[in-house]
């Protein structure tokens, strides 16, 4: 499998909010403690699932993620991702922070040579977050209840429009 994709030239950029969303939905799992000293325990492991990416002309395609992470210290979380579908595969990293009610961090994707920044806020069952690439910004909302997520990412700037994911871990 190539890591290109049919969602044209743009698709380095389009498989790096994919995978910046993907990765970023795994925050929410502070539900439970939520900014406790160490916000990021519960999103330790591995999580698993599958979703759809929308694209404006109206076609979908469905994706599978399998994401690990780790803690670095109390505040800071790093997250290895690896997406698939018919079309493309992907491999991404993370270098998530938390301080109180704010997230920031920075990610990578290695096939497509993109990276950006991620920036917003979370609150103990939801997350609002703003992802920013050289040519695309996304809007992200995420929620949690028990062991699953469920994340929606709003894209601007590329042939993605939407995308939608769940991801599961054993309990």
């Amino acid at each position: 499998m190539k890591p290109l994709s049919r969602f044209g030239a743009r698709s380095g950029v389009a498989v790096g909010v994919l995978v910046v969303g993907l990765a970023l939905m795994a925050l929410v799992g502070m539900a439970d403690r939520a900014f406790s000293a160490t916000p990021f325990k519960l999103l330790t492991g591995s999580w698993s699932g599958w979703g759809w990416v929308e694209l404006h002309g109206g076609g979908r395609e469905r994706v599978r993620c399998k994401s690990k992470n780790r803690l670095k210290g109390s505040n800071r979380l790093q997250q290895k991702i690896r997406c698939a579908s018919t079309s493309y595969k992907i491999s991404a990293s993370l270098m998530l922070k938390s301080a109180g009610s704010k997230v920031s961090g920075e990610w990578s994707e290695v096939s497509f040579q993109s990276a950006g920044t991620v920036s917003g806020t979370a609150n103990a069952h939801s997350m609002n977050l703003q992802l920013i690439g050289t040519a695309f910004s996304a809007g992200l909302t995420a929620s949690i209840k028990n062991c699953s997520q469920t994340v929606t990412i709003s894209v601007s700037g590329l042939d993605i429009r939407r995308v939608t994911m769940d991801l599961n871990k054993r309990c």
